[in-house]
C-alpha cells in the first residue's frame, strides 16, 4: 500500500474575512492535525465531492477516474483526524489530498495557478473559497497573501508570544458565517469595521514577522473589534474567555477554534487549563 502521505491544516492568524477585502492574509500550517489516503472507512461522504471534482475542467489537468474505481474497490479511502467544522482547513486538506492523489499533471504550475484550482475545488464545501487553505496543506508551509494578491512563502523570526487555541467543543457551518458576513457588509458601520479589521491585519503580519512586541496590543484590538461587531460569530460559551484572553475567531467563527496569544511566560500559568492547546 502506498505510504500515507500528510496534509497539514491550518490556523488562519489574522481574519479570513480580509481576505474578502483585499487585505493581507497569513495562514499556517499546524502538524497537530493530518490527513492521507490508506485503508480504512473514511469519516466523510465522499461520493457527491468527487461527482464535483470530476465535472471540473483544468487545463494541464485530468482526473483520474481509473485510480477512484481502484481505491473505492480497494477501500482506500481520505481518513483524517482534522476536527469538522472548527476553522482549522480540514476541507483545505482534503481538497490538497485529493489534488495530489487524483490528478494527473501534464504541466507545472504557479502559486496562482493552484491557487485557482484548488479553490474551484474546495468551493463545494463553502459555496466560495480563497484556495489559500489547500495550499497551505499542499505545501505544508506558511502562506502570505499580499493586499495585491500576490502569493509568497511566509518566514518570521522568532518571538516572544505564545499562540494558542481555545476549543468552544461545537462546530459550525462556513458557509452559512460568510452569508452572515456579507449581508452585514451592508451596514455601513459594519463595513467600515471590516476596513479598520484589514488595516489591523496588515500591521499584525509586519509585527509577527520582525517580532515586534507591539503585535500582542494590535491583536488585542482586533479581539476587541471582532467583539463588537462579530457578535453573531461569537458563541456565548465562549464570550468571556473572548474578553478575558483577548481571543480571535478562527476562520468564520461560529464555533471550533478561537486563536488567543500572551507572552510565553504568562501561558505557563494557563498550562492543564480545559481546552487550551498551545501552538507555536
Amino acid at each position: 500500500m502506498q505510504k500515507l502521505k500528510q496534509y497539514f491544516s491550518k490556523v488562519l492568524l489574522f481574519g479570513e474575512y480580509t481576505i474578502i477585502q483585499g487585505s493581507s492574509a497569513l495562514a499556517m500550517p499546524l502538524n497537530s492535525y493530518s490527513g492521507g489516503y490508506k485503508s480504512g472507512q473514511s469519516q466523510y461522504a465522499l461520493k457527491d465531492f468527487y461527482d464535483h471534482v470530476k465535472n471540473l475542467d483544468f487545463d494541464g489537468l485530468q482526473f483520474d477516474e481509473k485510480l477512484l474505481d481502484e481505491d473505492t474497490n480497494a477501500s482506500i479511502n481520505y481518513i483524517s483526524n482534522i476536527p469538522v467544522g472548527y476553522g482549522l482547513g480540514s476541507s483545505g486538506a482534503l481538497t490538497a489530498a485529493v489534488f495530489e492523489r487524483y490528478f494527473i499533471k501534464n504541466q507545472s504550475f504557479t502559486l496562482d495557478e493552484l491557487q485557482s484550482v484548488f479553490s474551484q475545488i474546495e468551493s463545494f464545501f463553502h459555496g466560495s473559497s480563497s484556495g489559500l487553505d489547500p495550499l497551505v496543506s499542499f505545501f505544508n508551509q506558511a502562506l502570505l497573501v499580499n493586499s495585491d494578491g500576490k502569493i509568497e512563502f511566509f518566514d518570521f523570526e522568532a518571538n516572544p508570544f505564545q499562540f494558542y487555541l481555545v476549543d468552544t467543543g461545537m462546530s459550525r457551518n462556513t458557509a452559512n458565517f460568510v452569508k452572515i458576513f456579507k449581508s452585514k457588509l451592508e451596514d455601513i458601520a459594519f463595513a467600515n469595521a471590516v476596513k479598520r479589521l484589514g488595516q489591523l491585519n496588515n500591521q499584525a503580519i509586519e509585527f509577527l514577522r520582525s517580532g515586534n512586541e507591539n503585535l500582542k496590543e494590535v491583536f488585542d484590538e482586533i479581539s476587541k473589534l471582532q467583539q463588537d461587531y462579530f457578535s453573531e460569530m461569537i458563541p456565548e460559551i465562549i464570550k468571556p474567555l473572548m474578553i478575558k484572553n483577548h481571543l480571535k475567531l478562527c476562520g468564520a467563527g461560529g464555533g471550533g477554534f478561537f486563536l488567543g496569544m500572551c507572552l510565553k511566560d504568562e501561558f505557563d500559568k494557563m498550562k492543564g487549563r480545559k481546552n487550551f492547546t498551545p501552538l507555536f
